[in-house]
């Protein structure tokens, strides 16, 4: 909004939009900027997250059967 502000006014000689228009601009630069400087960074050490299945290995590894499609029709 501010830099549309400033667009207008710059071309149409209203330096009073014009400068609110760059305020506004600015303000909003500066807030984002305020706010990113506020957030938390991440972890950087590795965090412990509960495990609910075992480890999986190749050797306990286990493959599915494989599944056979009956070609007979059940009769209703």
């Amino acid at each position: 909004m501010g830099a549309v502000d400033a667009v207008i006014g710059g071309l149409g000689d209203r330096w009073s939009l014009f400068a609110f228009g760059l305020v506004t601009v600015g303000i909003a630069i500066g807030l984002r900027w305020w706010l990113l400087q506020q957030q938390r960074p991440y972890p950087t050490e590795s965090v412990n997250t509960p495990r609910y299945l075992p480890p999986s290995s190749s050797s306990s590894h286990q493959a599915l059967p494989v599944l056979k499609v009956s070609k007979k029709r059940p009769r209703h």
